[in-house]
């Protein structure tokens, strides 16, 4: 019997193919089946666990509420907290989390269209932080260029500094800032390849600090001179802050080629895809980013 999965927003059906039909044959005909079924949206063909999947989007998408994955996130340690970012879950209803120690985990870059709830999903991601964190293990940098996105934070005891508006500090500046610290602790850790290595051997402790920006499409339009200074800043972060307990997350409308170039798509390894354009999608699956 076939193994049908029915998660919060796809059905997942298990494809057996015939005698003599090859994978990619069936991998490329995700627009056909889309007409043939009469669906909204083209179904997602993949490879799971040695079996060929059919993901298909459900017209009735379940929401689930940050209460009910809030108790299964991992207990941070009393000295060091948590890196556990929750990321969704997957179809059986289980947290998926992103582990920021991990190089594979360490910097995040979300991509959605207008609307399609990055700015919620950034807020969720925090709050899994927050609540397996104190302000001694963790502290927040929070960019916010559209004012609003952030507000409830802004009196927060796991704030870095203020909430910051690139129309009155710029961005730049600001990552500018957060690098020197990098280089700071690099300097402290005494050759410890993590902060938490250097907390042992030294006895002080650093709380890692999470990077969040949003509409960094919008950062990054401001100019040409300010365009290269924060890109220069996210490569050198990107490419040496997680050891030193610095990570960021990254949100954009457009995760184009011409947002995300060469050094920076490199160094921010884990991608988290909302809702985008099919030309973006496209863009992106070519790019192996999907």
């Amino acid at each position: 019997e076939d193994e049908v999965v029915v998660g919060p927003s796809f059905i997942r059906f298990t494809v057996i193919p015939g005698v003599g039909t090859k994978v990619t044959a069936i991998e490329q005909r995700a627009a056909e089946l889309q007409i043939r079924l009469g669906l909204s949206a083209e179904p997602f063909i993949s490879r799971d666990q040695g079996r060929l999947v059919l993901d298909v989007q459900r017209p009735d998408r379940q929401t689930i509420f940050f209460d009910e994955i809030r108790d299964s996130l991992a207990a941070g340690s009393p000295r060091f907290g948590s890196t556990q970012v929750p990321v969704g879950v997957d179809f059986s209803g289980e947290l998926i989390c992103a582990d920021l120690s991990k190089p594979e985990h360490c910097h995040l870059l979300v991509a959605g269209t207008t609307g399609s709830g990055k700015s919620e999903w950034l807020r969720m991601a925090i709050a899994g932080l927050l609540i397996r964190n104190t302000p001694e293990t963790l502290r927040l940098l929070v960019i916010d260029p559209k004012r609003n996105a952030f507000h409830a934070l802004r009196n927060s005891p796991f704030l870095l500094q203020s909430l910051v508006f690139p129309d009155e500090q710029p961005a730049g500046e600001v990552l500018e800032q957060l690098c020197d610290e990098m280089e700071s602790r690099y300097a402290m850790m005494n050759g410890a390849d993590t902060i938490a290595d250097a907390a042992l051997q030294s006895g002080q402790r650093l709380p890692r600090i999470v990077c969040v920006c949003d509409e960094y499409r919008d950062l990054i339009s401001r100019g040409r001179r300010e365009r290269l200074q924060i890109e220069s800043q996210i490569c050198r972060l990107g490419a040496k802050a997680r050891a030193a307990g610095i990570h960021l997350i990254l949100a954009t409308q457009e995760a184009s080629r011409d947002t995300i170039r060469g050094p920076l798509d490199a160094n921010i390894p884990a991608r988290v895809g909302l809702k985008r354009s099919e030309e973006h999608t496209s863009e992106l699956q070519s790019r192996g980013l999907i």
